[in-house]
């Protein structure tokens, strides 16, 4: 069955999609609420449009995988990789993150407000512009990842000295924040 045709069923049946891997789908304006993913992998998939609200993801890796103005709120991703996906835009506001990797990504003007990351690590990724107020971290460490105008308004920023950051990066998080008050 296609990524498609098993979101249907699990939509239908109000089951969980598990144990799955999925290659070059592309999915446009379909809505994937309250849909749980465990152990699944999705290489190369295109996603347009997509409502992944309240959408929860448990030991799932994405490869190459583009979400285009989706919306992942109030979302929860447990140990998830995300490897090269690009979520440009995407809407992931409300969701927490657990015990998740993103690595060579993009994720441009994306909305992280209220977000919580637990156990999380960003490594080679561009979050340029990205919005993360009032979010809390745990556990979190970026590396080799541009966080140039990053929104981090009412986000507390005391974790920073535990995070690891290059430090041309740190001085712009840190200058923005003193900035902002």
């Amino acid at each position: 069955m296609t990524l498609e045709q098993d979101i249907q069923f699990a939509l239908e049946h109000d089951e969980a999609i598990e144990y799955k891997q999925y290659e070059n789908e592309i999915l446009a304006d379909i809505a994937i609420e309250n849909i749980e993913f465990e152990s699944v992998v999705l290489t190369n998939c295109k996603f347009m449009n997509c409502n992944f609200e309240r959408v929860s993801f448990y030991h799932t890796q994405l490869n190459h995988c583009e979400f285009a103005n989706c919306n992942f709120s109030e979302g929860y991703f447990k140990h998830v990789q995300w490897i090269d996906c690009k979520g440009d835009g995407a809407d992931f506001s409300q969701s927490s993150f657990m015990n998740i990797t993103i690595e060579n990504g993009s994720y441009f003007c994306t909305n992280f407000t209220e977000t919580l990351w637990d156990d999380a690590s960003i490594q080679n990724a561009n979050m340029s512009n990205a919005f993360m107020p009032e979010s809390k971290f745990k556990r979190f460490s970026v590396v080799n990842t541009n966080l140039e105008k990053v929104d981090f308004f009412k986000t507390s920023l005391k974790m920073f000295p535990l995070v690891t950051l290059q430090e041309l990066q740190c001085r712009k998080i840190l200058t923005k924040s003193k900035e902002s008050k």
